[in-house]
């Protein structure tokens, strides 16, 4: 399975429309090959953003050390409570899926977020606006 159908598989069971679409492949179906590219890409659009924001108000490694404790721990959490979610509930063969759809979210969000606070708009409100659409 290439990567873009395993995207489009994680997106179709994250949003829940597997139920809706018949024929859609089964979750089971993604590899932790396809998960861990989408884990490095979010881990990529993360050092861009820090870069990003770090060039805007001049480096300072202890500035660079905190944003980085800070963002790698919001963006680990999710993956433990999934990751202990499926294993309690015996969905763990569908996690490579469930990391899949969680990256490929948490780099929308990011990235609209950094595209709406580059034009001073408040960002957390559309991010909920689009939050609501996307599920």
């Amino acid at each position: 399975m290439s990567f873009i159908s395993s995207a489009g598989t994680a997106m179709t069971h994250g949003m829940n429309v597997a139920g809706r679409q018949p024929g859609a492949a089964a979750a089971s179906t993604v590899g932790w090959s396809d998960a861990a590219i989408g884990v490095i890409a979010l881990i990529v659009v993360q050092g861009m953003l820090l870069a990003w924001a770090l060039s805007e108000i001049g480096f300072d490694p202890i500035l660079l050390r905190d944003l980085a404790l800070v963002a790698g721990t919001s963006l680990a959490a999710p993956f433990i409570i999934f990751f202990l979610a499926a294993k309690a509930t015996g969905h763990a063969g569908e996690l490579p899926a469930i990391f899949l759809y969680l990256s490929l979210v948490l780099i929308l969000t990011q990235a609209t977020s950094a595209i709406l606070s580059n034009f001073g708009v408040q960002t957390s409100v559309w991010i909920g606006i689009i939050s609501v659409f996307m599920a």
